[in-house]
This record gives structure tokens, sequence and C-alpha cells, in this order.
């Protein structure tokens, strides 16, 4: 009889890391900038787009600061959404919002003729405690 084998969450990340990380090799990351690139690699399968990542030299310290101080984690995507340990951010006071399916942002894009992630990210920063829209 066949016995399909069972392999736990936790070595599958494991493996997908070592993966990463032979892929990788040498690389400039801090350990700290490093432990998001191998993230959003993780959650995109995609090596190019870690590799292509820049951070502000306080960008990790920030992030780390703003989820400790209970901030709103805003995502313009269901699926960053989803890679959220959301119990962690809980844990601080914190939640995860997107705005991308909703119906305001839905008739604003199409309105305006742009994407519902550029609406949505608008909407996000109205809503921000002390937000103000960059423009870049």
């Amino acid at each position: 009889m066949f016995r399909p084998i069972t392999v736990q969450p936790e070595q599958i990340e494991q493996k997908s890391f070592q993966i990463i990380d032979e892929e990788i090799g040498e690389h400039t990351f801090s350990e700290e900038q490093y432990a998001v690139v191998q993230r959003v690699i993780h959650a995109s399968a995609d090596f190019e787009l870690g590799k292509s990542l820049l951070f502000h030299p306080r960008a990790v310290e920030a992030g780390v600061a703003a989820i400790r101080a209970g901030k709103k984690i805003v995502a313009d995507v269901q699926m960053v959404q989803v890679g959220i340990n959301k119990a962690r951010i809980e844990k601080y006071g914190g939640s995860v919002h997107v705005y991308i399916s909703d119906e305001d942002v839905m008739k604003e894009a199409k309105r305006l003729n742009t994407t519902r992630a550029i609406v949505a990210m608008r909407k996000a920063v109205k809503e921000a405690e002390g937000g103000h829209f960059c423009h870049w």
C-alpha cells in the first residue's frame, strides 16, 4: 500500500529558504534586509524581484518600530495580505487592510481610467493617521 510522505510546513519553508540562499549567493544586504528579501522571494517565487530590492538605510528599523507601535499595515493586493502573520500584528494592536476590492475604489478607478491599486493606495493615505501623499 502506498503511503504519501507528509512534509510539515516548517520543513517546506526551511527547504525554500535553503534554495533561496543557494540561488542568491553572495549579496550586499544586511542581515535584517536579507530576511525581507528571503520572504519576498518565498512569497513571489521571483528571484529577480528579490535581487532588485533597494532599502533605505533605516527601512527595516522603521518597519519594526511601526509594527510594535500598532500601526496599520496597508497592502495593495490581497496576496500580500495573505502572507502577513495577522496574529503577530494584532499582538501589538495593529491591523492589515487592503482596499483594492472596495466598491468606492473600483468606481473611482473606472472613473479616472486608472488602476484600482493606485486608487486603493490613495484611499489608504487619506485614512492613515497623519498620512500624506508622496509623489515619487
